[in-house]
């Protein structure tokens, strides 16, 4: 009889832990931080007035530890929210679980969140997608989930920024190299396919095997070619980082062909 009373003790306990980790899972996601609302529309029409930028946060609450700890580190932090809203019209979606029964949330609005998910291409939480005032994306920022306030403004920072500084100058350069390795690629697979080799004599293949240097060769002067440019491209400070790290792109693929020549 004790054992059958402890053992329903330790049900009971078991659905009480059970209740109150639900209660307080729902009462996280009710809470809305300070200096953001819930509603993209809403925002649009006060970024129209303000001239501001639109910053939306999209967040798991009730299942995403990485949401709850950016929530925790950064947008509880009242100094952090206030820069931010000198910048930005804030935004906080909360995406909960599909079957969560959340008094604070109606389904209307959890299909309202799970269409702006589907409309920005949310798949990472948490995630920050900024717009300009016509609502068009400018930005999109994935934090790792344990992000200073500073760690985090510098990230958006470089998203607005930097990025466009990096499409402007270095992009250019970006595809022109892919679009280099991808016709030297095709034209070597094209010509020298398994199946054409097997027709072959010694004499021909000798030929194509010659014909392949000199395609190589063409390709690696303009590699070349476009590494001199880059080096030549004046780049703002900010975007030095980047161009250090294409130019060493190019030269791995160069020293790479230069080994097979």
């Amino acid at each position: 009889v004790c054992n059958e009373r402890v053992g329903l003790t330790k049900v009971k306990a078991l659905l009480y832990v059970s209740i109150i980790v639900t209660i307080a899972a729902s009462l996280w996601a009710n809470s809305l931080p300070d200096g953001f609302i819930n509603n993209v529309d809403t925002a649009l029409s006060m970024s129209s007035k303000s001239g501001k930028n639109i910053l939306i946060v999209f967040c798991g609450s009730d299942w995403s530890a990485r949401s709850r700890c950016l929530v925790d580190s950064c947008l509880s932090k009242g100094f952090f929210v206030e820069s931010l809203s000198n910048n930005f019209e804030l935004v906080y979606i909360d995406v909960l679980l599909e079957d969560a029964e959340n008094i604070a949330m109606s389904k209307r609005e959890k299909e309202i969140n799970l269409d702006l998910v589907r409309k920005y291409g949310i798949v990472d939480y948490p995630a920050l997608v900024l717009l300009n005032q016509d609502g068009a994306v400018i930005g999109k920022v994935i934090p790792a989930g344990k992000e200073t306030p500073e760690g985090l403004a510098k990230a958006i920072r470089q998203e607005l920024v930097v990025a466009p500084l990096v499409r402007r100058h270095l992009k250019p350069f970006s595809v022109e190299m892919d679009e280099m390795m991808k016709n030297w690629t095709t034209m070597l697979s094209t010509q020298a396919s398994a199946e054409v080799v097997a027709k072959l004599d010694e004499a021909g293949q000798k030929e194509l095997f010659d014909k392949m240097r000199e395609m190589t060769s063409n390709h690696l002067a303009s590699l070349k070619a476009l590494r001199k440019k880059l080096v030549a491209e004046h780049v703002p400070e900010d975007v030095a980082q980047k161009k250090a790290q294409l130019l060493a792109k190019i030269d791995w693929v160069i020293t790479g062909i230069e080994s097979s020549l």
